[in-house]
């Protein structure tokens, strides 16, 4: 039993060191970046990178299958007391994405007051990721990190989105630079 484990370990630490010494660097991170990395960043990015893979394998897969989109039950199950409560915005523009600008992909996400949800960027062959927050004024989309330079944020009141939203130009010197749009989800319907 203990020579089962053993061999295990040498070869996930194999399989490990071997992803490592690849020339191709997960989440496409710069090769300046990547040496300024610790081993634990590194194996972070590692399975970070492996989730991304997995989630779009997996979604590429749902959209092959099931053509017609699917509301999530979030947004078909609202109430009128929880209008307010959910904001859905979209990002366009240019991302840093492995140390270099590239134009994103348009993205969005629908985010629940005191939520943080993961979102995804693309860019061709190149991807990342981000999170995102409201707490009912603010809506935050940041990059890796919770830095000010890696977010970009809009402020905006229940009014202000409720009347059509509100679109703003946002920049961030490590994340995103372009034009981020909010709006309240939509109203429901009274029974």
């Amino acid at each position: 039993m203990k020579t089962i484990k053993m061999i295990t370990a040498v070869m996930l630490a194999v399989s490990v060191s071997s992803c490592m010494a690849t020339s191709k660097k997960p989440l496409n991170i710069s090769d300046d970046d990547w040496a300024a990395m610790s081993d634990e960043m590194k194996l972070y990015a590692y399975e970070r990178q492996a989730q991304l893979d997995a989630q779009y394998n997996a979604e590429l897969q749902r959209q092959q299958s099931a053509p017609t989109p699917v509301m999530p039950e979030s947004l078909t199950g609202s109430t009128a007391d929880s209008y307010g409560q959910r904001v859905q915005c979209t990002l366009n523009g240019e991302a840093r994405i492995g140390g270099k600008w590239r134009k994103a992909e348009p993205f969005g996400f629908d985010i629940g007051r005191a939520e943080s949800v993961e979102f995804d960027l693309y860019s061709g062959n190149h991807s990342s990721f981000g999170t995102a927050t409201f707490d009912g004024v603010n809506v935050q989309a940041c990059g890796t990190t919770n830095l000010p330079s890696y977010c970009v944020r809009i402020a905006a009141t229940a009014h202000q989105l409720d009347r059509g939203g509100i679109s703003q130009s946002v920049s961030s010197s490590h994340f995103f630079r372009g034009e981020m749009t909010c709006s309240l989800a939509d109203r429901p319907t009274r029974r």
